[in-house]
């Protein structure tokens, strides 16, 4: 038989974790047990073929490379003795020479080529982690991914189909796929990933969106119906069919913004209102134009390598719609990235009312011990953690997560931006309609004014420099609380730190409080009912 036809060649490659993936572990474990209970055991190599021969008369046959093999017992799937047969043939042959296979036609190949769109998307979002990798390149191509405990062994270079991955998946996983593309980098071949091609919606499937809008604005609110409102509705969910997830949203809040007038509630506002109809017309009008380059898979989320993630804290938030829900703000040192978790229901489900409180009171996700408040607080590792675009982390049961301790805000101080020059220059590195996530440390904190009209507190926040920035709190019978928390914090710290959002109002760089910081590096989570007294969630914490 021709070793450069692979069986005996790449037999030193084969190892446990090959036969495993090959087959399985029950399958492995019985071919040991049983090939050691053999008392005979025949090899007859042949130009174009191998057999070996047990004593019961079972012989299995392998024509070529080692994924060609048929044996006599004549079962439906890889049997043990095919693996007895590899354990066999690997223990005759042991110590002889290899040939090196050459594996130079995987560097030609057009990896987009072989997988769809979603997981070149994938592939292309998990890139920027920079996944472990290692490449051993002998009789076999060997590419592991260490952190994820996967191994693709490539026995010869003609199919990726045939190269066996340690995930088992059929055809060509994600894993085969990132094997190549690395193996290609790793010997200097060059991609193009980050070109994306505008998003081309057919002139007919937007025309709903288009001629909803002008309706709105034809009628007027005082004339627009209960019934305007479920067609707006379902024309989000036919947004979300079309992967427009930004559409799909302005939609939903539009509906909610026409529900509210119509229930005269006190909280519709005609400015948002009217910016948000701006908004969805000329979004429309972007995609007409295929002005827009965005991925459809946005909204999907993708598993990425391990994650060390530090918590600063987390926010309860309310919708107009009746949703409640709790975010929390995680720091990736490796990726320099702020990345959150939202758990969020309805305010009144089944009889039951949900608050933000009770939310955060509740069991942390991913199997960490402990519960909400806890995790808003901890440092901890995510394997199998799954991310979308926007670097939201999912609640997926596959990922698992472990608490390494406490966050100590204290020893994050390069974090912190105390010029609000260097402020406005990351806000304008964001995308366009995106918030902006920051820990500030102010020098001073201005003279609180309270403007009558807009119902809404402005307190300057003054840098080391001198330069204002302006911080905004809506003064709202739900956000009482919360100001007179700001109010004592910021009074009596001497050193000001905290978590905000920043947006833009007209011209001006506006920001609103999330989380605040103590000296000490304590988290205070001001929208979660914590921080009336002193360190009082932080002293149950540490109890």
């Amino acid at each position: 038989m021709d070793r450069s036809n692979h069986f005996l060649n790449v037999l030193s490659s084969i190892d446990e974790t090959y036969l495993i993936a090959m087959s399985n572990k029950g399958t492995y474990k019985r071919a040991i047990k049983d090939l050691a209970a053999v008392a005979n055991v025949k090899m007859d190599v042949e130009e174009n073929a191998a057999q070996i021969q047990f004593d019961d008369e079972i012989t299995v046959t392998f024509t070529g490379d080692i994924r060609s093999y048929s044996c006599t017992c004549d079962a439906r799937s890889i049997c043990k003795h095919v693996i007895m047969a590899l354990l066999e043939a690997k223990k005759m042959y042991e110590g002889e020479e290899e040939t090196k296979v050459d594996f130079s036609t995987l560097l030609n190949m057009d990896v987009r080529s072989i997988v769809s769109e979603k997981v070149w998307a994938e592939m292309m979002f998990r890139e920027t982690f920079q996944p472990k990798f290692s490449l051993e390149e002998e009789a076999a191509l060997i590419a592991s991914f260490p952190e994820e405990n996967i191994t693709v062994r490539f026995l010869t270079a003609e199919s990726v189909n045939d190269a066996i991955c340690t995930c088992k998946a059929d055809g060509i996983c994600r894993h085969k796929a990132e094997a190549v593309y690395w193996y290609q980098k790793e010997k200097g071949i060059l991609h193009e990933t980050k070109q994306m091609n505008p998003l081309i919606i057919a002139p007919e499937k937007l025309s709903p969106f288009k001629e909803m809008i002008e309706q709105v604005v034809h009628f007027g609110l005082t004339r627009l119906t209960e019934n305007t409102i479920n067609e707006i509705e379902q024309l989000s969910v036919k947004a979300r069919s079309l992967k427009l997830v930004k559409l799909e949203n302005l939609f939903r809040k539009l509906a909610t913004d026409i529900g509210l007038y119509r229930m005269k509630h006190a909280s519709f506002q005609m400015a948002s209102y009217r910016q948000t109809l701006s908004v969805i017309y000329e979004h429309i009008m972007l995609l007409e134009r295929h002005r827009l380059q965005e991925s459809p898979y946005r909204s999907e989320y993708y598993e990425v390598p391990p994650l060390t993630l530090y918590a600063f804290g987390a926010s309860g938030w309310q919708t107009k719609s009746g949703y409640v829900g709790v975010t929390y703000y995680f720091y990736n040192q490796e990726q320099e990235k702020w990345m959150t978790y939202t758990q969020s229901r309805p305010m009144f489900y089944e009889g039951m009312s949900t608050t933000p409180e009770i939310l955060h009171e509740k069991q942390a996700p991913w199997g960490i011990t402990g519960k909400g408040y806890e995790l808003s607080r901890s440092f901890f590792r995510l394997k199998q953690a799954k991310l979308n675009a926007d670097f939201q982390l999912s609640s997926s049961s596959q990922t698992a997560g472990e608490t390494d301790g406490k966050t100590n805000v204290a020893e994050w101080q390069s974090l912190f931006l105390t010029s609000w020059e260097e402020l406005l220059e990351k806000v304008k590195q964001i995308e366009t309609n995106k918030q902006g996530i920051f820990c500030i440390e102010a020098a001073e904190i201005g003279e609180w004014l309270l403007q009558e009209k807009e119902q809404k507190w402005i307190i300057p926040l003054i840098d080391k420099t001198g330069k204002i920035l302006q911080m905004q709190m809506l003064k709202r019978p739900e956000n009482e609380r919360m100001i007179r928390l700001v109010k004592m914090y910021m009074g009596s710290l001497n050193v000001k730190r905290m978590l905000v959002h920043s947006y833009q109002e007209s011209t001006k760089l506006v920001v609103t409080p999330v989380i605040l910081y103590t000296e000490a590096g304590e988290i205070v989570n001001i929208t979660l009912n914590e921080g009336e007294t002193f360190y009082d969630r932080v002293s149950a914490y540490n109890r």
